[in-house]
């Protein structure tokens, strides 16, 4: 009897312990704060000498996409995520959905830096690019 009585006690105290630690993480999708400029391009190409990416912002979505180095004309679709979250009190924002998931960074108002990583083909892994405006080159 005073074993079960202990394990019963035991198991209340894990519980109670874990439910206090447990924090509840925030879900609702959040604007986007502190970008003005857009689109935003990579400083440096990401695929080749060709390529680089393109994101835009916009009230709370993020449009990925990649463009020739030559011309903003986009390769391909752009990939749209409209469901971000942001970390109370900072200027970090994270995504995903069931294509891409990353984070990106407001370095200023017009510069973000962006990683991510594609799951499914074709695959992709981008990481710590540095993306300026058009009057910030």
């Amino acid at each position: 009897m005073t074993k079960k009585i202990f394990l019963l006690l035991f198991t209340v105290l894990l519980l109670s312990i874990m439910f206090i630690s447990c924090k509840k993480f925030d879900t609702t999708a959040t604007n986007i704060q502190g970008t003005s400029a857009n689109p935003y391009i990579s400083i440096d190409p990401i695929l080749g000498q060709d390529y680089k990416l393109q994101v835009e912002t916009k009230g709370n979505q993020i449009t990925i996409g990649i463009v020739s180095g030559t011309s903003p004309k986009l390769v391909g679709d752009a990939e749209v995520i409209d469901k971000l979250y942001q970390e109370k009190g900072s200027s970090n924002y994270s995504f995903q959905n069931g294509v891409m998931s990353g984070n990106f960074s407001i370095l200023s108002t017009d510069q973000i830096k962006i990683s991510f990583v594609r799951n499914t083909p074709p695959y992709l892994s981008v990481r710590d690019i540095i993306c300026t405006s058009a009057k910030n080159p």
